[in-house]
């Protein structure tokens, strides 16, 4: 009985402030795999549509709800760390694929639409070396090849490295995190290229590629204003190892100009009536909180759950030949962005 009690009272003494000083740092292990599954769910609808041409502004009166859900896996092998940094490490994409809803209500009923795409990288090995004279990764695909263009926007920090602090924070401490961090926390693992070929609705696969509903990389590349602020909630013991529980809360905008993005993707019947787009401006904000866990120990993130409000603003404007009345369409859409992560540690 005694045993027991002092048992509880050590197990009781690992947790809370008796860790005094605690370093959160990004320190893995040589020779370490580690698997990690990140799971994306949008859910928006429209709070106001209008086309404005002139002076003349005309108030939409149909619907649109859109929800996606995506989901990935990748393995990184890390096969050199010098001073808490991979020099050398092997992503390996298991799996990524991304699933879109759309709903469009109107006086003539309801229209349902669905856009499946894959990821090209599926099956794909991507090798990332540590350049320290540019302080960037260099990429490169070490087996089957890839497209290059997606090598440009592959994100290689999995583990939320933006959002720990600079020192060493007691439990209760609180420090700032760079806006733009996010970014990597909502759209893990950045451009995953999914292709939408087999889809029967190409028209919601680019409202999907463009920053409504899905791809918030695409809105972190540019201007991120805001704050988000961490704190240090407990540390236990568990299962053998030390975990930190930190919380975090944000408040963040986006202003992205998504431009020669959206004529890259213009639809062919869009161009066979030289319909001709001038501009298109997406605004984004996120208000949420969310926890991440991260092991002291290995030096590494072991899982987060985020949840945000999501607002969406965009502003697209159009034409039909050189000579046409310039036309507006301006989109409010509003909703959340649910965002969960999880890394499974390997031996050697």
């Amino acid at each position: 009985m005694r045993a027991a009690i002092y048992g509880a009272l050590a197990l009781a003494a690992l947790s809370g402030t008796s860790f005094g000083q605690v370093d959160l740092r990004y320190a893995p292990e040589e020779g370490v795999v580690l698997r990690r599954n990140f799971e994306v769910k949008h859910f928006l609808a429209v709070t106001r549509s209008a086309t404005k041409v002139g002076d003349l502004e005309v108030i939409g009166q149909r619907t649109f709800d859109i929800r996606s859900e995506e989901k990935v896996q990748v393995s990184d092998r890390l096969l050199k760390v010098v001073d808490g940094r991979p020099w050398n490490f092997r992503r390996y994409f298991d799996r990524g694929g991304l699933d879109g809803f759309a709903e469009l209500s109107g006086a003539g009923g309801a229209v349902n639409l669905r856009a499946v795409g894959l990821s090209r990288l599926k099956g794909k090995s991507v090798m990332f070396t540590w350049v320290p004279e540019d302080s960037v990764y260099g990429r490169y695909y070490d087996a089957t090849d890839g497209v290059e263009e997606d090598l440009k926007h592959m994100q290689d920090d999995l583990d939320l490295r933006g959002f720990l602090p600079e020192g060493t924070v007691e439990v209760g401490g609180t420090w700032s995190v760079p806006p733009l961090a996010m970014g990597d926390a909502l759209s893990p693992c950045g451009m995953l290229s999914f292709d939408f070929s087999k889809s029967k609705n190409i028209s919601l696969a680019r409202t999907l590629r463009l920053g409504t509903g899905s791809h918030l990389f695409e809105l972190f590349r540019s201007e991120v204003s805001g704050e988000v602020n961490a704190t240090l909630t407990s540390v236990e013991q568990l299962e053998g190892a030390r975990v930190a529980t930190v919380s975090v809360k944000w408040d963040v905008k986006t202003a992205s100009d998504l431009t020669e993005l959206a004529r890259r993707n213009r639809a062919v019947e869009e161009m066979q009536v030289d319909k001709q787009l001038l501009s298109m401006k997406v605004a984004l904000e996120l208000v949420g909180e969310g926890t991440f866990r991260w092991d002291l120990d290995a030096g590494h993130l072991v899982d987060y759950d985020f949840s945000s409000k999501e607002d969406v603003d965009s502003a697209v404007r159009t034409k039909f030949g050189e000579d046409g009345e310039v036309q507006e369409e301006v989109l409010e859409m509003g909703g959340r962005v649910v965002v969960k992560g999880q890394v499974e540690r390997r031996s050697r």
